[in-house]
């Protein structure tokens, strides 16, 4: 049997069709912070890449593992292709600025019921909404 070697996921890019209004809606939904747009190539096709202030050290920059990404001249992505596990201090005005940034609500906050992980995370509330472009997101308050 093979030695597994030690690696870990770094980051996630979400593809998107609409860079500009899908980086506003996590900026203004989510707070986060545009920090900086990267054209290039990949995989044979010209992309744009934006990048967000966090803690993962890239050089001289402090970037979020969580990324956008547009092939340039693409039809609208698929979704469902990712959920994307948002954590908040307060689901009800997450709630509030999805809907005010073209946001959907899918499923509205519920309480999770005890279960084996209820000593790691409580029962915390939790919501499935959709950003502007549609992508899933699950969006947890965890207990305080």
């Amino acid at each position: 049997m093979p030695t597994a070697s030690k690696n870990s996921i770094q980051s996630t890019k979400l593809i998107v069709s609409d860079l500009d209004k899908v980086s506003a809606w996590y900026c203004n939904v989510c707070g986060l912070e545009e920090i900086l747009r990267v054209d290039e190539h990949m995989a044979g096709q010209r992309i744009t890449q934006v990048l967000f202030k966090g803690d993962f050290k890239v050089g001289e920059l402090s970037i979020s593992p969580f990324m956008l990404l547009k092939y340039e001249g693409a039809q609208k992505s698929v979704n469902n292709e990712v959920m994307l596990v948002v954590g908040t201090d307060d689901i009800a005005a997450f709630l509030d600025r999805c809907r005010a940034n073209a946001g959907a609500i899918v499923e509205d906050i519920r309480t999770v019921p005890e279960h084996g992980s209820k000593a790691a995370f409580g029962r915390p509330k939790v919501a499935i909404v959709r950003d502007c472009e549609g992508h899933l997101l699950e969006v947890i308050e965890l207990m305080k």
